[in-house]
């Protein structure tokens, strides 16, 4: 995890430099000779992705903590696109956890099935997260997940990071824009994890990278979408079953949209 936090910060570094035309400056040129000297995530036996720098024996399979993922997300180094093996090993890494937790780590597992594009299993989670639970008792089991009636989520006393990481999650089920294409230009996935048994309903107000408002509502024919970005750009919107390429103009809303299957 601390290496792919140092690598997302010195992504950010290295992005500002340009967009500031001062890339050639002493930090940047420190940081381009540090990036390839910084240990890189590996694969162990069982096809997981490993969360040391290598196959310890495991203690505890199914411990909260998901650290190693971290790229996954919120970070953005593996993806299916970039780095297709570590992106595999992070999903079998997270099933071998399982999804029983609490707390923050119960919306950690939400989100990072959205990243992987499985809306039914995120619902499961979903599911497990809305569990109520008893607000008199003293202890719950480290594995009972749920929410006290007040909706705050039940890890004793209760994590506000638990419920702010499940509305994280239900928004990267309907657009993430973490990934960019080759010429840089923003990818603006849409229902990317949307559940089977979601058909219809309205999204509205999210705000995507690029400054780009996106307003969602499908229904059993069509997902459709309007967006409004508050620059002139190109971007890539992707669509579970085909990608268009949108010129988009400040301040005018282009509406797209799909067939729902």
């Amino acid at each position: 995890m601390d290496m792919s936090i140092i690598r997302d910060v010195f992504a950010s570094v290295l992005e500002a430099a340009e967009i500031l035309a001062c890339r050639d400056d002493s930090l940047c040129q420190k940081i381009r000779e540090t990036l390839p000297k910084l240990a890189v995530p590996k694969i162990g036996p069982e096809g997981e992705l490993l969360e040391y720098g290598e196959a310890f024996e495991e203690f505890d399979i199914h411990h909260r903590h998901l650290s190693h993922l971290y790229g996954v997300y919120p970070g953005a180094e593996i993806t299916p696109e970039k780095t297709p093996e570590l992106f595999r090993a992070a999903e079998v890494a997270l099933r071998r956890r399982g999804d029983a937790s609490t707390g923050w780590a119960m919306g950690w597992r939400f989100v990072l099935w959205t990243r992987f594009h499985n809306g039914n299993h995120a619902c499961q989670v979903f599911r497990s997260f809305l569990r109520p639970v008893d607000p008199d008792m003293q202890h719950i089991e480290v594995n009972g997940g749920g929410i006290y009636p007040n909706c705050f989520d039940a890890h004793p006393p209760f994590q506000i990071d638990g419920n702010f990481g499940i509305t994280a999650g239900i928004s990267e089920m309907f657009v993430q824009s973490h990934k960019r294409t080759e010429k840089g230009e923003v990818m603006l996935e849409l229902y990317p994890a949307l559940p089977d048994n979601w058909t219809e309903g309205c999204f509205k107000g999210i705000r995507a990278q690029g400054g780009i408002r996106v307003n969602l509502e499908w229904n059993r024919d069509s997902l459709n979408a309007s967006l409004l970005a508050s620059s002139n750009q190109t971007i890539a919107v992707v669509f579970p079953k085909r990608t268009l390429i949108v010129k988009m103009k400040k301040g005018v809303e282009e509406k797209v949209s799909q067939p729902f299957s």
